[in-house]
């Protein structure tokens, strides 16, 4: 809960308290005052003084419940967890306007202090949750849509265009930033676990470097195919080679070929640049 909403409920709570004990001190001293069935008597100074008192007294514990209310409030990790949040976007977006500003073709001022508070941010649990919603919130058919990949790519090569860069930037910003997506960045950030699993989800970052691990692993499994069959070609036209044999057991995951190959003289050491270089035209 907010520290706002929390102040509202003890402030509501408050006032109908002092209400209630406001309006039974009256009544009481009142009923005192008068006789049963007679007529009220005045109330003298010492009894207002008296309600005066009681009167302070409530405020003081209304004052008191709202102060101890408000500071346990603030002293919570959430609280400051969702301070800092609110602090880092405020921070990125009032560096970007300053890059914006001291990168004016009338200005060229130094931004390299921009720049670091620019680099910090990236390494933040703000950044990382920006990343997460972007990727998840992302359309490409939609104007609108922020793009997860261009947005990082602005951040982290904004020195190369500070002010076409962080102009663009700031209109991102714009375009994603209210007051639902900061409660989804501190409802992100809380979690640490499911920012680190969300991340690895949603992350347009991730899932490039996954695509590209994939497209690497399919290369790789397309040269070695390549390789055995090149290989076996080679031994097939009647040439031995335990170093041969041994670089095909080991494509094919035998063990025991790499040993054998081994105890026939394979050599160790032997690269695979060595054989292409020693059978080349075989690798034409």
């Amino acid at each position: 809960m907010q520290a706002k909403s929390q102040i509202r409920i003890v402030i509501l709570f408050s006032i109908i308290a002092f209400l209630l004990s406001t309006g039974v001190l009256m009544w009481g001293w009142v009923s005192s005052s008068c006789s049963m069935g007679g007529k009220c008597e005045q109330l003298s100074i010492g009894d207002w003084a008296n309600i005066s008192m009681a009167i302070s007294s409530v405020f003081v514990l209304v004052i008191g419940i709202i102060g101890i209310t408000l500071l346990a409030t603030v002293e919570t990790s959430d609280y400051k967890l969702a301070e800092k949040v609110k602090d880092d976007i405020a921070k990125l977006l009032s560096t970007l306007a300053m890059i914006n500003f001291k990168s004016n073709g009338q200005i060229q001022a130094n931004i390299d202090d921009e720049l670091e508070i620019i680099d910090d941010f990236l390494l933040t649990p703000t950044f990382l949750a920006v990343d997460i919603l972007l990727g998840k919130n992302y359309k490409k058919d939609d104007d609108s849509s922020v793009s997860p990949l261009l947005f990082k790519v602005k951040l982290t090569t904004i020195k190369s265009h500070p002010k076409k860069y962080s102009a663009l930037l700031i209109g991102d910003l714009e375009n994603i930033i209210d007051d639902t997506f900061i409660g989804d960045i501190i409802e992100q950030v809380s979690d640490a676990s499911s920012l680190v699993s969300n991340y690895l989800l949603y992350s347009e970052t991730v899932r490039t470097i996954i695509e590209n691990n994939k497209d690497e692993e399919r290369q790789q499994a397309e040269e070695t195919k390549k390789q055995v069959k090149i290989l076996q070609g080679i031994l097939n036209s009647g040439i031995q080679d335990p170093n041969i044999d041994m670089f095909l057991a080991a494509m094919t995951d035998d063990g025991e070929g790499v040993k054998k190959a081994l105890e026939n003289g394979g050599d160790i050491s032997a690269t695979m640049g060595d054989i292409k270089q020693k059978y080349s035209v075989f690798f034409i």
